[in-house]
């Protein structure tokens, strides 16, 4: 029996035995129609045991062993998704594999209810290959494709002061180092894209206007720092199993208050900058 401890995506961690199952000299590589299970199915045990979510990377297929985690690939944008089978389906002829809605949506296939996919079979042996480098060691942001909503709460010093709504939008594109990163407050769109460079593992927002934003990225945390005029600010993007989780606040350049330290047990306590607090936002963000 061969166990394979499954790290990629905190979707399902499942540990797979092959026990009983016919190895074959290449791993599953199907095309064919693909569709997405209806709101119904949510709350209710799937032939593996596991509880349904529509909100979770899952999906259906015939005769592949529970676990089993699939390269899901949209033939006509070329959207993926790695996806773990926890049922079995679809039974309407031509259909090869059953999604979860946010598969569908991450693939850009809610509104026409099916599509043509290629599926392949992500195994320890080819996942060097079929992923790039950064899929095989973080669940970030391949486990958060989708659409994410809530509200933007924004504080002042003394109360808070509005609500806004806020929707995230988190999808992979043609080019794999690079994802859409839509933000929405209310209806103002702002089109970023995430860059992701594989091969140092650091991480940018590109606001496609000239500006490029560094980030950070610990234990799935994003944390970013920049001025804009006066003001500095510092976001994080928290992604946790409730949700997303953001924060922003700033702070006026101009408030900056020096320190300057004194002599500590026979210390010298270094220089110190301070800057004034004067906005704080918060939103959860949950899948749609």
């Amino acid at each position: 029996m061969i166990k394979h401890a499954i790290v990629l995506l905190a979707l399902a961690i499942i540990q797979l035995s092959n026990a009983g199952r016919v190895l074959f000299a290449q791993p599953t590589s199907q095309s064919g129609a693909a569709s997405y299970y209806a709101d119904a199915f949510n709350g209710r045990k799937t032939a593996s045991g596991i509880i349904f979510s529509n909100k979770k990377f899952y999906a259906a297929h015939k005769t592949l062993p529970f676990g089993t985690l699939l390269k899901v690939t949209n033939r006509s944008n070329k959207k993926w998704c790695v996806v773990t089978v926890v049922d079995r389906g679809p039974y309407i002829k031509g259909r090869i594999i059953d999604l979860s809605k946010a598969v569908a949506d991450s693939l850009g296939f809610t509104l026409s209810g099916t599509a043509e996919v290629l599926i392949e079979e992500i195994t320890i042996a080819n996942e060097q290959t079929l992923l790039p480098p950064v899929a095989r060691r973080l669940t970030f942001p391949y486990s958060w494709c989708g659409t994410w909503s809530g509200e933007l709460l924004v504080y002042d010093a003394q109360k808070l002061k509005m609500k806004i709504p806020m929707i995230l939008y988190i999808n992979p594109t043609i080019d794999s180092t690079r994802w859409e990163w839509m933000i929405q407050y209310d209806t103002i769109k702002r089109h970023y894209e995430l860059i992701l460079d594989t091969a140092t593992n650091v991480y940018a927002i590109d606001e496609k206007n000239g500006i490029v934003i560094p980030v950070g990225l610990f234990n799935n945390t994003l944390v970013s720092s920049f001025d804009v005029q006066d003001n500095r600010l510092n976001a994080i993007y928290r992604f946790t199993d409730g949700g997303i989780e953001f924060i922003i606040n700033s702070a006026s350049i101009s408030s900056l208050q020096l320190c300057v330290g004194e002599l500590y047990h026979n210390e010298h306590i270094p220089r110190v900058g301070s800057y004034s607090v004067s906005s704080y936002q918060e939103a959860l963000l949950k899948r749609e």
